[in-house]
């Protein structure tokens, strides 16, 4: 795993929603790491079909986390259809939590659990998913981090058209890695069922 970080920025690097999507993990501008669309993710005549007419956010999807030396350190999976968990596996293959979504238009919440479902951490959508606000358990009390949307301030025509909104994350300071870990996957999650929808 990577050390904990108070500040990082989550950026999607694919354009087109066709594209194997792939994301960016930077820390005061250096890459900490990636989480990538993997072959697995979609490979199906269904899941193809469901990308095909726009309905992408349906199929099953296979992400990877790797390291700045490209070294696997987690992986998430949700299977077709109106799934609303997601499996998350540590560097050894072994499913560690389970991310369980309830992403609507009028109110975002997202729950994580381990193995033997106790609740880690919880986030609540604000400003229309815009903003996400990370709890440890379901303590509104122990905020442990914010995710949040944004878009760059006056773009050229060329930021305009190949540049995507990025996430910001700020995390306590006390974070443990895993924690890190499970809130950078987060708003890959969110980008995927809402912003690129």
């Amino acid at each position: 795993m990577f050390t904990g970080h108070s500040k990082l920025e989550v950026k999607p690097q694919s354009l087109y929603k066709s594209q194997k999507q792939q994301f960016s993990i930077r820390a005061g501008g250096s890459l900490i790491g990636m989480i990538e669309e993997t072959a697995e993710s979609a490979s199906s005549w269904k899941d193809k079909l469901l990308q095909w007419v726009s309905l992408h956010f349906l199929s099953s999807k296979h992400f990877s986390m790797t390291n700045p030396k490209a070294e696997p350190v987690a992986a998430f999976r949700k299977k077709r259809g109106l799934n609303q968990q997601v499996d998350i596996f540590g560097q050894d293959g072994k499913r560690v939590a389970v991310l369980e979504q309830k992403l609507k238009f009028s109110s975002q919440r997202l729950s994580i659990r381990d193995t033997a479902g106790r609740l880690l951490l919880s986030a609540e959508g604000k400003n229309g998913s815009l903003d996400f606000v990370v709890y440890e358990e379901d303590d509104p009390s122990s905020k442990l981090s914010t995710i949040k949307k944004r878009s760059i301030p006056y773009p050229t025509t060329k930021e305009a058209l190949a540049s995507m909104d990025h996430y910001e994350v700020a995390n306590r300071s006390d974070l443990s890695e895993f924690q890190q870990l499970l809130i950078l996957m987060i708003p890959v999650i969110v980008f995927d069922q809402l912003h690129n929808a």
